[in-house]
């Protein structure tokens, strides 16, 4: 059952919604209704008869739950493991605090926060990543770079608000039509900076690229 999403047990959700506390979970007191059946039926699939399922809340509310299951009886949370359980909870809200914190750095050090492809670093973190794949000469990569004429014509005239819905529409736009070539293979799309997108193609030659690219 390891890496359950929490809407798989809405019971569940919605009684630690409104305890907030650890609690003692039976397969037995899930009311049997049509909103409830699929929870019902997850358990009944695995044998659970029974969870202690300790909460795990960061500054959003809750985001979680650790689960310790029995296949049979029932559990009894002795009142001298009460807070050594709580403390447990914390320390895997910190770690999910922590996580959250190191995948945004990650997104701000190699994604472009205007249009969310790779910015210059990302993609030499990708190239660096796939040059060790290619497997013979007759492999390689093709870098295409793609600059906006005039482009500074248009902060000047509507303002770098409408520059950068351009630049977004732009964005999506390559990536659409990457999305619809056929046998495109690997490859990653940045915008470099500024105007400049750039288009890093794995395991091609330059005249396999050419078509595409027209």
């Amino acid at each position: 059952m390891d890496g359950r999403n929490l809407k798989d047990f809405s019971y569940l959700y919605d009684q630690l919604m409104e305890q907030g506390i650890m609690m003692v979970y039976h397969l037995k007191d899930i009311p049997k209704n049509a909103h409830y059946n699929q929870e019902r039926q997850l358990l009944e699939r695995f044998s659970i008869s029974c969870m202690i399922c300790i909460p795990v809340t960061n500054e959003q509310g809750l985001v979680g739950f650790l689960g310790y299951y029995r296949h049979r009886g029932t559990w009894k949370i002795q009142a001298e493991n009460r807070d050594g359980i709580k403390i447990l909870g914390h320390i895997i809200a910190d770690a999910f605090k922590k996580h959250a914190i190191v995948s945004a750095l990650n997104r701000q050090a190699y994604e472009d926060d205007l249009t969310g492809l790779y910015n210059r670093m990302g993609l030499k973190k990708y190239f660096e990543a796939k040059v060790s794949t290619l497997g013979t000469i007759h492999e390689g990569m093709v870098l295409v770079t793609i600059n906006l004429n005039n482009f500074q014509a248009i902060n000047d005239a509507l303002g770098y608000e409408w520059g950068d819905r351009l630049l977004m529409s732009i964005g999506e736009r390559l990536q659409e039509c990457l999305s619809e070539e056929e046998d495109l293979g690997e490859y990653g799309l940045a915008r470099y900076f500024g105007d400049r997108f750039t288009l890093l193609f794995v395991g091609k030659t330059t005249p396999k690229v050419i078509p595409i690219v027209h």
